[in-house]
């Protein structure tokens, strides 16, 4: 994955779980939304991009606490990574489409207008 560039001054990212929850043996759903600005040093004073979006992870567990665990794990590495392949896009302007949805369980209703 690419880096942030160097001209990147300011970057803030919010984040709003929704929901984190799980049944034991069955599933373990992650829904959040998040949003990014940044500000360079080549833009002028009070100039930002900003990204908005939207996600969801949605997967069959194992049984047990431990399955549990694991699933959460996995849910929030896919979301780690989705924000960073937004952030991380080749022209750093926070144009890479949003990834919204990992598992078959449920469907990401995608990027959002920020």
């Amino acid at each position: 994955m690419a880096a942030l560039p160097s001209s990147l001054t300011k970057l803030a990212i919010d984040i709003d779980v929704q929901r984190l929850e799980a049944e034991l043996g069955r599933y373990a759903r992650l829904e959040a939304s998040w949003s990014a600005s940044s500000s360079g040093a080549d833009q002028r004073s009070g100039d930002t991009r900003v990204a908005a979006c939207t996600f969801q992870a949605d997967e069959a567990i194992q049984s047990g606490y431990a399955g549990m665990v694991e699933g959460y794990q996995r849910e929030i590495a896919a979301f780690a990574d989705a924000i960073a392949a937004v952030l991380t896009s080749s022209a750093s302007g926070f144009d890479a489409p949003c990834r919204s949805s990992i598992g078959g369980l449920a469907a990401g209703s995608g990027p959002k207008n920020p």
